[in-house]
């Protein structure tokens, strides 16, 4: 599975939120991965974008930070 993609190549994955999974299917329409440090994501941007998993090329950016959830903290 992704979890196990990103700790093949050595990464510390602290959280996975897959988006979008069908019921019927084990596909996923995007994921958010959430890696220790910030150097470790722009590591796994550079080596995993462009990747096959599952029949699917990866398409890996980095998330922009969610505006709204900081403001309620």
């Amino acid at each position: 599975d992704l979890r196990n993609l990103f700790i093949s190549q050595g990464y510390n994955v602290v959280e996975i939120q897959m988006m979008g999974r069908k019921a019927s299917s084990n596909s996923f329409d995007y994921a958010f991965v959430e890696l220790n440090s910030p150097p470790e994501a722009l590591d796994a941007i550079a080596k995993l974008d462009g990747y096959m998993f599952m029949g699917r090329q990866l398409r890996i950016r980095y998330a922009a930070p969610n505006i709204k959830s900081e403001k309620n903290n």
